[in-house]
């Protein structure tokens, strides 16, 4: 494991964020680069993948290949590597970025709704559930069918304790639930929401 000093930088070579570092197990340009897109990942455009990012030593030659090591580099904040961001992304973050309520939505987003909906209907299963509907409990639709559209970035949440007022107000609301609409199991969505919103609302509170 090495720790590496970079510094985020536009197209144009100004800074987009300030010197940090990353971990990483494998002191190449790929193990590098991935690194680095899991930590900023929510401060580049929507549309940029670890790929499209390129690095350069402390002296601004670019290391072109995935395989490059950087074992002598990035040492120190003064020898940081550099990470250029593709300028063409940063006009798709800063049109995105300009929307108000109302407007209508970015191209970028109304395609990429487009593909989304054509890999729904292509998955799509006449199915029916026990209430002849064919709405189902999952989904006919898998991570592999949309890995293209909907990028995958590196998250880790922290744990945070419920508090116990929090789990006994659920927990008294359930068992009036339960004997109001009966099983869970049985029943059309509409009575499953009463059951699921009081747990999605106390672990979402959490946030505030």
């Amino acid at each position: 494991m090495a720790r590496k000093w970079f510094q985020l930088v536009g197209e144009d070579g100004n800074a987009v964020t300030s010197a940090d570092t990353v971990v990483v197990d494998i002191e190449d340009v790929a193990a590098f680069r991935d690194a680095v897109f899991a930590k900023v990942s929510r401060a580049l455009p929507a549309t940029v993948i670890a790929s499209d990012l390129t690095v350069f030593d402390a002296n601004g030659v670019a290391l072109p290949k995935s395989w490059s090591s950087v074992n002598e580099l990035g040492k120190d904040e003064d020898n940081a590597l550099i990470v250029q961001v593709p300028m063409k992304e940063q006009k798709v973050e800063a049109e995105v970025t300009e929307e108000r309520p109302g407007s209508q939505p970015h191209p970028n987003r109304l395609k990429r709704w487009a593909d989304l909906n054509e890999v729904l209907d292509r998955n799509k299963k006449a199915k029916l559930n026990y209430d002849g509907e064919s709405s189902t409990g999952y989904s006919s639709v898998s991570y592999n069918d949309v890995e293209k559209i909907l990028r995958a970035t590196s998250y880790e949440q922290q744990s945070k304790d419920i508090p116990d007022d929090d789990i006994d107000v659920v927990y008294a609301y359930l068992i009036r639930v339960s004997k109001v609409f009966g099983a869970i199991e049985t029943g059309k969505n509409a009575k499953r929401l009463h059951f699921i919103a009081p747990i999605f609302m106390c672990v979402s509170w959490l946030f505030h």
